[in-house]
């Protein structure tokens, strides 16, 4: 069996952009698609119009985890990624701060106006606002 792939492009009505998608059979005469709950069959023709490519492993690793934003106050998590999204200065501060993958970080302190949150990671305290907790993605343990 092939490993997960995502869908750029589907002619088909009941698919759609994004889904998680799974080959399961390839030949000449036909394509076998399942998204884990309905077996696409597809002719040659139609299959060429659908393109597939594998999840990335920052992907894969999303999965199991949650946005850092939305930890329990009392929940600890390790750090599994930070989102593609978060580029230049905000990554570089985020690496410097020691939000990097493996990690281990709980809330530290909530804020009676939702945030900014503490945070405690590798022994010390950083608030960040939700919008950026939203950012990296953390495994609960």
């Amino acid at each position: 069996m092939n490993p997960p792939s995502r869908i750029n492009k589907s002619s088909r009505r009941d698919s759609a952009l994004g889904q998680d998608i799974r080959i399961i059979e390839k030949s000449p005469n036909r394509y076998v698609l399942s998204d884990g709950e309905n077996e696409y069959r597809l002719a040659p023709a139609v299959a060429s119009n659908v393109h597939v490519a594998a999840l990335p492993e920052s992907e894969m690793l999303k999965r199991e985890a949650i946005p850092l934003a939305e930890l329990a106050q009392d929940q600890r998590a390790q750090i599994v990624a930070l989102d593609d999204a978060v580029q230049g200065f905000t990554r570089r501060r985020f690496l410097d701060l020691g939000l990097t993958p493996g990690a281990t970080i709980y809330p530290e302190l909530a804020n009676f106006f939702g945030e900014p949150r503490a945070y405690r990671v590798r022994g010390t305290m950083i608030a960040l606002r939700n919008d950026q907790a939203s950012q990296i993605w953390v495994k609960p343990i």
